[in-house]
């Protein structure tokens, strides 16, 4: 009989995976990086993982990662069912969400993230009352995130309103492009971001608000793309101004697979 430590290295070198928590974790990174190509095939990993940490009833983040991933991959299929999503979808979502609360260490975009999860799935079961609340909050970590992206705020001259009376527009030079997220992929999301800026008479962005947010992680994208727009700056008589308004940026639906 082999001695444990000679096994251990036998089965590593014939090819065996390690045990335990090594395997689910394995797995969940597997199905991540084949999901959006082979929903199916993942969905069977995440499974496997899911029961596997289940079974050692673990309440990591790992354990979370896995229950979100599998319902956000199995959301689109079943959104139009409530009775699916009930019973297949939400007690995942909420699963996820209770472990990352309880998670002093989780960092804010992950609680964010199985926040809004959890809402979108609620308002689609109908039950509006219990989702506000979760994408008020999730709104509000995203929302401090946007604000830290930003340089400090600085004083500037009380900026002209975008088309005013005698104000020449600014013209747009240098153009960021924003991406869509892996979970606004993975969950097929078309969405608008609306910002109200203020353009400096640098041409540079001085402040972006969003106010009509997307969650997911796509108001990020848009702050960070908007930050590297650079503009000829507006002008009043000649001399460059501050202009605030509005901006949309549109993102558009990852073909579901």
């Amino acid at each position: 009989m082999l001695p444990a430590l000679l096994l251990t290295c036998t089965l590593a070198m014939q090819g065996q995976p390690p045990v335990g928590e090594d395997v689910a974790r394995s797995l969940v990174q597997r199905a991540r990086e084949i999901v959006l190509a082979d929903r199916a095939q993942a969905q069977s990993l995440l499974r496997e993982s899911v029961a596997m940490y289940e079974k050692r009833q673990l309440k990591t983040d790992d354990a979370a990662s896995a229950m979100l991933l599998l319902a956000m991959s199995l959301y689109p299929a079943l959104a139009k069912s409530k009775e699916a999503l009930e019973t297949q979808v939400e007690p995942l979502a909420r699963q996820a969400l209770e472990i990352r609360r309880k998670n002093p260490d989780i960092k804010g975009p992950d609680l964010a993230l199985a926040l809004e999860f959890e809402s979108m799935v609620l308002e689609a079961a109908g039950r509006l009352e219990d989702s506000r609340p979760l994408k008020a909050k999730a709104r509000e970590i995203r929302d401090q995130f946007i604000t830290a992206m930003q340089p400090p705020a600085e004083d500037v001259m009380r900026p002209y309103h975008l088309g005013g009376p005698d104000v020449t527009p600014p013209r747009l030079t240098v153009r960021g492009d924003a991406h869509m997220t892996f979970e606004a992929k993975l969950l097929g999301l078309q969405a608008d971001v609306m910002a109200e800026v203020i353009i400096g008479a640098d041409g540079l962005m001085r402040q972006i608000e969003i106010f009509r947010p997307a969650g997911f992680g796509l108001d990020e994208e848009a702050v960070k793309a908007l930050l590297k727009w650079r503009f000829l700056p507006a002008t009043k008589d000649g001399v460059p101004v501050p202009v605030e308004g509005n901006l949309r940026l549109n993102f558009l639906p990852w073909k579901i697979v």
